[in-house]
């Protein structure tokens, strides 16, 4: 019952990096667009 609860908990931590890393790697785009929209070559 703890090893499951352990990978349960290792789970789950992955996915919320998983989805903090895909935001991350959205931002700086997100962030560019809204700041520099005459340099987007």
């Amino acid at each position: 019952m703890k090893f499951k609860l352990i990978t349960d908990t290792r789970k789950e931590a992955l996915t919320l990096l998983n989805k903090q890393k895909f935001i991350l790697d959205k931002l700086p785009l997100i962030s560019i667009n809204s700041t520099n929209p005459s340099e987007q070559n």
